[in-house]
């Protein structure tokens, strides 16, 4: 029973992240809002790596565009991808489970997920198509950081730099305050 109400769990989490937009779509960050005239403002990151990186306005369009033409793409992906999950769950709720079902729809969603992962890194290829020289060798500095984020997460939490988690960063769950309660550095 344990394993039947994991694997729903695993199942629908798996099915909620990939229904989700490419990149952070809604997780961190504040929205973009519209100001005065009308025109949406970025949310900070997106400036911060704007100006981070040099991008251009025609470029940012160039990567909403790609982005917006590979979710439209990857849509009957997804919604195939749901169906799998809804029929994973109908074939673990039944009883007797019958493994073989189980094993196939596994084996269908994981295909799914595979044709969903390369919509994303074929849209990403493109947009970086779009980079000049200077602004793929920053990236490369953004992705080699990133490949340590959980390095520096670690170090700050435990008081060896400043940073997330840690003295002088933003502390506490998500960044909200200083560690428990908003009550100081520890």
């Amino acid at each position: 029973m344990k394993l039947k109400i994991a694997v729903i769990a695993l199942c629908t989490a798996a099915l909620f992240a990939y229904a989700q937009p490419f990149g952070r779509g809604g997780r961190g960050g504040r929205a973009a809002s519209t100001t005065s005239t009308g025109t949406a403002t970025p949310p900070a990151p997106v400036d911060a790596v704007k100006t981070y990186l040099s991008l251009t306005d025609s470029q940012v369009t160039g990567f909403q565009a790609i982005r917006q033409t590979a979710m439209t793409s990857a849509q009957p992906v997804m919604d195939q991808l749901r169906t799998k999950y809804d029929a994973l769950r109908t074939a673990m709720n039944a009883n007797p489970i019958v493994p073989a079902t189980v094993s196939a729809l596994q084996a269908e969603i994981t295909a799914l997920e595979t044709q969903l992962k390369k919509f994303q890194t074929d849209a990403s290829a493109q947009m970086k198509a779009l980079l000049g020289a200077d602004q793929k060798t920053k990236l490369a500095t953004l992705e080699a950081a990133a490949a340590l984020r959980e390095q520096i997460q670690g170090a700050s939490m435990i008081g060896l730099m400043d940073g997330p988690g840690g003295p002088g960063g933003r502390g506490g769950p998500g960044g909200r305050g200083k560690g428990k309660g908003g009550r100081g550095p520890f």
